[in-house]
């Protein structure tokens, strides 16, 4: 079994529903990266403005499929899962706008400048985000890529 380098994981948006959400498609291969990110001691981050996104993209999928949302509760806090909240304030701003930015759209430029300035591995599920990270000299995995690099690599 090899040993496990500890790293900055950024969670986009997508990757946080993925693993609240039990209706969601990804839901088990999200819940299997999460917890062993977390077991393995890897620091996990969110900008503060992912949960406004999360409870927009809830508010969505409640409107196309209600039945999916009854028993959902919003991430409060977790005592064995800690993500850390990057505030998006005068410092940070300072900070993350000296770089080139991306051709993204808002939100999604965050999650970018984030992951390229603090040299931090995003998990997104959103393509364009992605490509457009690793075309900039940061690093951005899917679920199942992460998977691959974090959990198969050690086993």
């Amino acid at each position: 079994m090899k040993s496990v380098i500890i790293m900055d994981i950024l969670l986009d948006t997508s990757v946080l529903l993925d693993f609240m959400l039990p209706y969601r498609q990804k839901h088990e291969r999200a819940k299997i990266l999460i917890n062993f990110l977390s077991e393995n001691n890897h620091t996990l981050y969110t900008p503060s403005h992912a949960w406004f996104e999360a409870v927009s993209a809830i508010n969505c999928e409640a409107r196309i499929n209600p039945k999916d949302l009854a028993s959902v509760k919003i991430y409060r806090g977790n005592k064995k899962i800690n993500i850390i909240q990057i505030s998006i304030d005068k410092k940070f701003t300072d900070n993350h706008l000296s770089l080139p930015l991306p051709n993204l759209k808002s939100a999604d430029m965050i999650y970018a400048v984030i992951a390229i300035k603090d040299k931090m591995i995003l998990l997104t599920e959103d393509k364009k985000l992605l490509k457009e990270v690793n075309k900039l000299g940061g690093k951005a995995l899917n679920i199942e890529s992460a998977i691959s690099e974090f959990i198969n690599s050690v086993s």
